[in-house]
């Protein structure tokens, strides 16, 4: 029996494809949008590079080294670096006022490190492809508890493994107040922000004042504190141990005020930044701001890591076709990127970083376009010329663009080809037959023979009940993708018999004009994909 598309399906169809025209289109506008949100975020964040900079040079060039000994009242304003013992008043003691059994005697700070027992999700995801190229994520999960000092995500959790929604036991820091190098008081800023040798303290037995009450009943064991049994943690469990920082040898940079160091504002072209630092050991004025720049840049690369992924994302949301309409069709399913075919967004990842640098260097070519802007943007040329010049480009539209009005011709058939045998040649070819059988809307008896003698019983079956769900444009996307990966023998079968077998599928019935050109662009599509 002939299996006709009826006009309900095609009117389905037609639903379906506006609400994907559609949902492209918020996406393409959303991608425009990421790519914007990822530009301002380089923008911005090489501005605070070059002010980190320019602070910095301007810190090398006016800071004056004075003694710790004493407070010269002409440094007063200034920008000054003092080297010497960090030290505090004879007899001062930090406690935890949660944990008295913690203190530290003329100690600097005592800083106390909460973790929290929670379950952790292990997930081994086994990237599986279905005949058409398709990515399928099958995950196998299991849990273990682990102490962490951060909330740890619950949201893809099962029911009984999810963790506590905050912390009611938190990490604190304990600061001396009098702590000094020299006659130089050393505020709380510098210390807070301190680069500063820290050494592990050792806790004795729980003290009895101790809040048995409010943190269950508390153990120690390997110098923690636990909350309940160590051997046989429980989530919801915490860890508690103690860092402490004691006098040492230190250098601390910052604006004299009085007998404290305190940040110096320093005002440059993009703002006013300031300069408040204290390391351990005796250093100069050019290894502190250089610490200092080596610190800020490290959060810089963060951030461009950051902008980078949006400009990456942006253009896949542009460039991409995604099938999210049909997973919704389809229904819904736990983990959404089941339905992206992330195979058609890996070479985006060139013309990202491309456009990454091309920001980077772009911002810099006012300030140092020979050492910066121009190295950047010439890697960025390079890197946009190499993709355009070896990914091939197909034209996704041009086999199923609209023909003219269909006659009605018979051509003599070819003889019958051999069967394909290779599997990823023989999805290239089950794809290719799936579109042709498509072209005239009806799948006749004889074509449904003929599928079933070349693909195996039961295949006429399968695209009966695929064709209708068919999104051409993402399975032409597709299939460029497994002609890619074809085998150099692969390729020569293709080529030499290929054009035979398909056109055996269209032989089976009257060919019109349409399905002939139709034929000639996809001979021509599979020529230009394995180019």
């Amino acid at each position: 029996m002939t299996r006709r598309f009826t006009k309900t399906e095609r009117q389905w169809e037609s639903v379906k494809g506006f609400f994907r025209k559609f949902a492209d289109a918020i996406i393409t506008v959303i991608g425009v949008l990421l790519i914007i949100a990822g530009t301002g975020l380089l923008l911005l964040t090489e501005s605070c590079v070059n002010q980190s900079y320019n602070s910095t040079r301007i810190g090398n060039q006016t800071a004056t080294i004075a003694e710790a000994s004493a407070v010269s009242p002409d440094n007063e304003g200034k920008l000054v670096l003092i080297s010497g013992q960090l030290t505090t008043d004879p007899g001062t003691i930090l406690t935890d006022s949660k944990f008295t059994a913690a203190s530290l005697t003329n100690g600097v700070m005592l800083s106390r490190k909460v973790e929290l027992c929670q379950w952790d999700q292990i997930v081994n995801v086994d990237n599986q492809f279905d005949g058409f190229g398709a990515g399928i994520l099958e995950p196998d999960s299991n849990y273990k508890r682990i102490w962490s000092n951060e909330l740890v995500n619950d949201h893809y959790h099962r029911g009984s493994f999810k963790n506590p929604d905050q912390f009611h036991l938190s990490s604190e820091s304990f600061i001396n107040g009098s702590a000094q190098i020299g006659a130089y008081t050393v505020s709380e800023h510098l210390l807070k922000n301190a680069n500063l040798e820290e050494k592990r303290l050792k806790l004795s037995k729980p003290h009895p004042n101790l809040p048995w009450n409010q943190y269950k009943d508390w153990n120690i064991r390997d110098n923690y504190f636990y909350s309940g049994n160590p051997d046989t943690p429980e989530v919801g469990d915490y860890r508690v141990h103690f860092m402490v920082v004691l006098p040492q040898l230190s250098t601390a940079v910052g604006q004299q005020s009085g007998n404290t160091l305190i940040p110096h504002a320093v005002t440059v072209k993009e703002g006013t930044d300031s300069i408040a630092q204290l390391n351990a050991g005796q250093l100069s004025i050019d290894q502190m701001m250089e610490s200092r720049l080596t610190h800020r840049l490290t959060y810089a690369w963060y951030s461009r890591g950051i902008a980078w992924v949006l400009m990456w994302v942006g253009i896949c949301f542009m460039f991409v076709k995604w099938n999210t309409l049909d997973g919704f069709w389809t229904g819904f399913t736990h983990h959404c990127w089941e339905d992206w075919n992330w195979s058609l967004m890996r070479p985006y990842t060139i013309p990202a970083l491309g456009l990454t640098l091309l920001v980077i260097g772009g911002y810099w070519f006012q300030y140092e376009p020979l050492r910066i802007g121009t190295p950047l943007t010439l890697g960025a040329s390079t890197l946009f010329f190499l993709f355009y010049r070896f990914q091939n480009k197909p034209n996704l539209d041009q086999p199923i663009a609209p023909s003219s009005t269909p006659t009605a011709t018979r051509l003599a058939p070819d003889p019958a080809p051999e069967e394909p045998k290779h599997s990823d040649l023989n999805a290239v070819y089950e794809l290719c037959t799936l579109y042709l059988v498509a072209l005239d809307e009806q799948f006749t008896p004889e074509e449904q023979e003929l599928v079933d003698q070349h693909f195996g019983p039961g295949t006429s079956e399968r695209f009966i009940e695929r064709l209708p769900m068919m999104n051409w444009t993402e399975q032409f996307s597709v299939l460029h993708d497994m002609v890619q990966r074809l085998s150099p023998t692969d390729r020569f079968a293709l080529k030499s018999k290929g054009r035979a077998f398909f056109r055996s599928i269209l032989d089976v019935d009257e060919i019109t004009n349409m399905e002939k050109s139709r034929f000639d662009d996809l001979m021509r599509f599979l020529e230009e994909s394995m180019e």
